[in-house]
C-alpha cells in the first residue's frame, strides 16, 4: 500500500514532463524533415516550428473555449427558466452562469494580455 502511494506521488510529479515531451516530440521530428505536423481544428495548416505549433494550439483552444462558454451560458439560461421557482435550482443555474461568464472573461483577458505583449494572436 505504501509502495503504491509512493509510485503515484512520483508519477504525479513527472507526468507533466512526460506529457510535454510526447506532445512536442513529433514537432521536432517533422520540423527536421520539413514536412510539418497537422494541428486539430486548423484544416490544412501545418506547423514547422514550436512557435507555429503553440500558436495553432492557442487558436484552437480560444475558439473551442468561446464556443463552450456560449453553450454553457445558453444551458444556464435554460436551467434558470425551467427552475420553476425552486431556490436550489435557481442558485445552481446562477453558479453555472457565473462560472461560464468568468471563464469567458478569462479568455478575453488572455487575448488582451497576449496582444499587449505583442505575441501573435491570429484567430482565423
Amino acid at each position: 500500500m505504501i509502495l503504491l502511494h509512493m509510485i503515484k506521488s512520483k508519477l504525479s510529479k513527472i507526468a507533466p514532463i512526460l506529457i510535454a515531451i510526447t506532445t512536442l516530440q513529433p514537432v521536432t521530428a517533422f520540423a527536421a524533415l520539413g514536412t510539418g505536423i497537422d494541428v486539430p481544428g486548423q484544416g490544412i495548416s501545418k506547423a514547422t516550428s514550436y512557435a507555429q505549433y503553440i500558436g495553432n494550439i492557442y487558436n484552437f483552444a480560444i475558439k473551442l473555449g468561446g464556443i463552450l462558454a456560449v453553450l454553457m451560458i445558453i444551458y444556464a439560461g435554460i436551467r434558470y427558466m425551467t427552475s420553476q421557482g425552486n431556490p436550489s435550482a435557481i442558485n445552481e443555474a446562477k453558479d453555472i452562469l457565473i462560472g461560464s461568464l468568468s471563464g469567458f472573461a478569462l479568455l478575453l483577458l488572455i487575448y488582451l494580455i497576449l496582444n499587449l505583449l505583442g505575441l501573435p494572436t491570429v484567430i482565423n
